[in-house]
């Protein structure tokens, strides 16, 4: 059957439903140009990027509408075309932004550019209150993974707090030779230690209280 005369809200309708290759196809056929624009624009307004990169990640982004039994698109709700465009570039500017972010996190954890425990230092206009807190976290984990020896541990768990990087995508990073399940070893175990000295102090202070709820 073929899909060509189908409306953009039409298409996505009938990709949520069911994952016949024609209608995929028609899919791919259909937004790909657009999608390629919006990921091409988003990242190479931030960082150099190279051709492969651009096909890489819209492979990704075709990954996304098909994950989870296609529930992006199942939730999606397409009133005309145009609401249909704007969902499709969307998703696909959200996708290259999360890629930009974990490049961003791979360069800044690079040991030739610059200490594991400054992923994410300070911006001049930073919430101080904010600043307060991650100092104090930063404190307390500098004492239960101390050193050298655990400068990769202290680095996964400013990637998965500071970064917002899930332990998945933290895997995926070239620069951290760990599995999943490694990476959320390693921070359960830091949580844990880090909490386990909050509680072992004479006196919950206010900045060991909010250092505390920051592990929530």
């Amino acid at each position: 059957m073929g899909y060509t005369s189908l409306s953009p809200e039409e298409l996505i309708r009938k990709c949520a439903e069911t994952p016949d290759n024609a209608l995929w196809e028609e899919f791919i056929s259909r937004f790909h140009a657009l999608i390629s624009s919006i990921v091409y624009r988003v990242v190479r307004g931030v960082s150099p990027v190279e051709a492969h990169e651009v096909d890489d990640l819209v492979q990704d982004i075709y990954m996304k509408f098909c994950a989870d039994d296609r529930r992006l698109l199942r939730r999606f709700t397409a009133r005309d075309s145009r609401s249909t465009f704007a969902f499709i570039k969307v998703v696909a500017a959200n996708a290259a932004r999360d890629y930009l972010r974990s490049r961003l996190a791979i360069r800044r954890w690079s040991p030739a550019t610059t200490p594991a425990d400054q992923i994410d230092p300070p911006a001049p206009d930073a919430d101080v209150e904010r600043q307060v807190l991650l100092a104090e976290v930063g404190r307390i984990l500098d004492t239960v993974a101390p050193g050298e020896k655990h400068a990769a541990d202290r680095a996964v768990f400013w990637l998965y707090f500071r970064q917002g990087l899930t332990a998945r995508a933290i895997s995926e990073l070239p620069s951290v030779s760990l599995s999943e399940s490694g990476v959320e070893s390693i921070i359960h175990r830091l949580v844990v230690a880090v909490r386990t000295e909050i509680g072992l102090g004479r006196r919950k202070s206010d900045g060991n209280r909010a250092a505390n709820s920051f592990l929530e």
